[in-house]
């Protein structure tokens, strides 16, 4: 009896550390099936944001110098420069991917693949954050599904739906003439996501100004380049912005060559809280090594991001 006792507890352990194994390996694969998964359910009616796949018709875009006010219903309201304006009811389509995704090596579906945060202390609101950004080289190996994100971002992980407010500049592979790319967003009122008028045009070496900032109940979201700005503003509720970041997003890497060549400089890094007071930016970087050799490291007062 003691002998098969000792078999059953001997096989119980084996069969523990097979599945703990394949677990382990298997987890970031599981994760890039279900955002597969995602990208499926709304088929070609997904758009890639900076903050996962949404529907299209909860994508918005606006002229800059739109606002996007809460109402006291809970629904919001995008008033447009013209006077013209859209409301933006609770989203009909439920957006299942609204997570940022791990990732162990190549393929990646979809990952915040390499980003810095950190809470600002207790009590105290990002009141202005901002950067400017160096674009690198296109990726020398086109996949017209690769997008890539960069962006410094202020978040609210307390709302719901998640609150966040980002000048984002992006790389489409479908794009290939105009690859390169400039908007302000915020994500996600009522389930929706609102996003700037689009610049397009930019070149390696580039530099874009970035600002997210607060003037009394609102916040400002801008990109600069060229002398032609992409901005968006946003009227509080009970939103309270204390998580900043800076970070890339990619979705559908299958091979490192569908990364940017060189770095991604995110420099002039600069964090104030709502009474104008200096806020010092204590960040935590998550990602490097996971493929391609991808890396962010903090250099005196920037933030550079870069694979193989």
């Amino acid at each position: 009896m003691k002998k098969i006792l000792f078999s059953l507890l001997l096989l119980f352990v084996v069969m523990i550390a097979v599945y703990t194994l394949l677990f382990e390996e298997d987890v970031a694969s599981l994760e890039q099936v279900a955002t597969e998964e995602v990208k499926q359910f709304f088929g070609k009616d997904s758009i890639a944001t900076p903050f996962g796949w949404f529907h299209k018709k909860h994508v918005h875009d606006h002229p800059n110098g739109s606002k996007v006010t809460k109402n006291t219903d809970g629904t919001h309201t995008v008033t447009n420069p013209d006077g013209t304006q859209k409301n933006l009811t609770a989203a009909t389509t439920k957006t299942p991917d609204k997570n940022r995704f791990a990732a162990k090596g190549l393929p990646i579906k979809h990952a915040w693949l390499n980003y810095a945060s950190f809470y600002v202390p207790e009590g105290i609101e990002v009141g202005t954050f901002t950067a400017t950004y160096q674009v690198p080289a296109q990726p020398t190996g086109i996949n017209a599904e690769t997008t890539l994100y960069y962006f410094i971002g202020v978040q609210d992980n307390g709302s719901s739906p998640l609150a966040i407010l980002q000048p984002v500049l992006a790389w489409n592979g479908k794009d290939a003439k105009e690859a390169w790319s400039l908007a302000s967003w915020n994500c996600c009122p009522q389930g929706q996501v609102v996003k700037s008028k689009v610049l397009k045009g930019m070149k390696s070496g580039d530099l874009i100004t970035t600002s997210i900032e607060r003037e009394g109940d609102e916040y400002t979201i801008s990109g600069t380049w060229n002398n032609q700005s992409a901005t968006i503003t946003v009227k509080t509720g009970e939103e309270f912005f204390n998580w900043a970041n800076i970070a890339l997003e990619v979705y559908d890497v299958k091979s490192c060559d569908n990364f940017a060549v060189g770095p991604m400089v995110f420099s002039a890094l600069t964090m104030k809280d709502t009474k104008d007071n200096p806020i010092e930016m204590n960040w935590t970087i998550t990602g490097n090594g996971v493929a391609c050799d991808t890396r962010m490291e903090q250099k005196a007062n920037s933030m550079i991001v870069q694979q193989n």
